[in-house]
């Protein structure tokens, strides 16, 4: 008897039973939390996927600026019809700039040690 109630119990902690679970945003506020113009990828319920521009944002849903033949297009997304949004990065010059000095810097220490192992000599 005692065993049982042991085990249960360290199921139930386990199992997260003694902390709250953590609420998962609603996607209105997702959207609430994109700024107006960042870059987005919304898919839609019926398994459209659109790029653009995050717009005004309302009760209801969202105005998305995308290209669509040609032609930059504003389309009124329903929060109903969303099935998930989020914020796109381009590859930013910020990341290439990071790979690059990270490979100046490789560089300068195998140069370091090349010129302390010929120096060491």
């Amino acid at each position: 008897m005692l065993r049982k109630a042991v085990s249960l119990s360290l199921v139930f902690l386990l199992s997260g039973g003694l902390y709250p679970q953590a609420k998962k945003p609603t996607l209105k506020e997702q959207a609430l939390e994109i700024p107006v113009g960042s870059q987005i990828e919304a898919r839609l319920q019926n398994k459209e996927k659109l790029r653009g521009r995050m717009g005004e944002i309302t009760d209801d849903g969202f105005r998305l600026q995308h290209v669509r033949a040609n032609k930059v297009e504003t389309r009124n997304i329903a929060f109903a019809e969303l099935k998930s949004i989020k914020m796109v990065e381009r590859e930013s010059s910020g990341r290439i700039a990071l790979y690059v000095l990270a490979g100046v810097g490789v560089t300068f220490l195998i140069l370091f040690a090349i010129a302390a192992a010929i120096h060491g000599d």
